[in-house]
């Protein structure tokens, strides 16, 4: 060891360790940070959960009937038939939109059509609303169990039908 003077205090110049000592000491505080006081090993840190969307809850908005070819038309101002249980099932599927997993995190507008021939759901199609519109296969995705088998007592050749829709924080 070598002595220097700096500033009046005399410095020792100490040698450095072997890079081997160093690897060697690392590993140990490393291993030792992983072992608790008994040195048996600490679980290791459970990650922070994704933090869960905000609230939602679904807004309805109107019904509109906009094609029915072949049907019998009504009385009144609007000339389409209307099925008020095909209208209640789609509003509950709808307003279970907001429990969905799988939903969309930010919220928007739709317009839910359903394209019926026969009697028979054939199409189903989101269009997004405003510049919040909501994406169309997230929103497809959660009702596609509830509406998969949906019908409608209203027989016509081709029946559209749009729910319009707000999918908003609480």
């Amino acid at each position: 060891m070598l002595g220097r003077h700096l500033a009046g205090v005399e410095i020792e110049d100490v040698e450095a360790d072997s890079e081997e000592s160093i690897a060697s000491a690392d590993l140990d505080s490393a291993r030792d940070a992983n072992l608790d006081s008994a040195g048996a090993p600490r679980p290791e840190p459970e990650a922070d959960p994704a933090p869960a969307p905000p609230p939602q809850r679904v807004l309805p908005g109107r019904v509109a009937y906009l094609r029915c070819e072949g049907a019998r038309p009504t009385q009144g101002p609007y000339p389409c038939p209307r099925d008020r249980d095909l209208e209640r099932v789609v509003w509950a599927a709808l307003g279970a939109l907001a429990e969905c997993p799988g939903r969309p995190v930010a919220g928007g507008e739709g317009d839910l059509r359903l394209s019926f021939g026969g009697g028979v759901l054939e199409e189903r199609a989101l269009r997004g609303r405003g510049e919040g519109g909501l994406p169309e296969a997230a929103v497809l995705g959660c009702l596609e169990e509830p509406l998969g088998a949906l019908t409608t007592t209203i027989r016509a050749e081709e029946l559209v039908v749009s729910f319009r829709f707000v999918l908003a924080r609480r």
